[in-house]
């Protein structure tokens, strides 16, 4: 479940589906042919608590969730979000660049006006990349999944515009994490 515009960066062999937020699931198994579920902060305050608690058990069971914020930051405060992702909000920071996402995915990011990203610190947390100190992207643990906090708009210019968007969302898909859960053998004909 995806934002419209990221729909034609994702890997090839994803099948993106754009789900509006009033349409998630309401139980854990609504979730199971889900690889990366991408939403703003905002979405996430907006969830019914069927829905929200659903999300909740996914992410426990190995579910890989990427959140991302734009300057609106007061979402990050909800108490929703701080349940699973503790962010403590440090203001914001004017770039011009982010040379480090050539580290990441192969791609440095730069643009023709400056743009912003927050300064964020998330508790319990693995910062994954920094820019001038800046955590860019941050990872979490949560229960077997895990989640993956941007610092910055992934939906407005430059990274909208970039084209290192496909090797990041590339890059972000192979952080998933591995489950190994034993298997049940049994043939299909013994079930009743």
């Amino acid at each position: 479940f995806v934002a419209p515009d990221i729909l034609s960066v994702l890997p090839y062999h994803l099948y993106p589906a754009n789900v509006r937020p009033k349409f998630l699931p309401e139980t854990w198994y609504g979730y199971n042919s889900v690889k990366l579920l991408i939403l703003r902060a905002e979405t996430i305050r907006q969830l019914r608590d069927r829905q929200f608690q659903a999300l909740i058990r996914w992410l426990k069971q190995g579910g890989y969730l990427v959140v991302g914020t734009g300057l609106n930051y007061g979402s990050l405060g909800d108490k929703r979000l701080q349940d699973i992702l503790p962010i403590r909000v440090g203001g914001h920071q004017q770039l011009s660049e982010l040379k480090s996402l050539g580290q990441f995915c192969g791609r440095e990011m730069t643009g023709i006006e400056p743009f912003l990203v927050l300064n964020v610190r998330i508790d319990d947390s693995k910062i994954l990349l920094k820019e001038n100190d800046i955590p860019i992207i941050t990872q979490k643990n949560f229960g077997f999944g895990q989640i993956v906090f941007l610092s910055f708009d992934f939906n407005t210019p430059p990274f909208s515009h970039w084209d290192g968007r496909r090797m990041f969302w590339n890059k972000i898909l192979s952080l998933q994490p591995k489950i190994d859960r034993p298997k049940i053998d049994v043939a299909d004909q013994q079930i009743v």
